[in-house]
């Protein structure tokens, strides 16, 4: 049977970035961003996008976000 997750879309706002070399040497950024109704996601990405992100996007930043919660994986 195959498994569908619920995407969330929505704008954000950043509160925080943190980077980070994992311990496999990939690259990852978590922030955590609050959307237009108060609630307040954990985000992580990997490698290039995560790359992109962390030269472009500064905290305060509007963000259009897309993906899934870590408890539909």
């Amino acid at each position: 049977m195959k498994q569908t997750y619920n995407k969330k879309i929505f704008m954000g706002q950043i509160v925080d970035i943190v980077d980070k070399n994992t311990s496999t040497g990939k690259f990852l950024v978590e922030f955590r961003a609050r959307s237009e109704d108060d609630k307040l996601y954990v985000c992580t990405i990997w490698e290039r996008d995560a790359e992109r992100f962390f030269a472009e996007v500064t905290v305060g930043e509007k963000v259009h976000l897309e993906g899934i919660e870590n408890g539909e994986l």
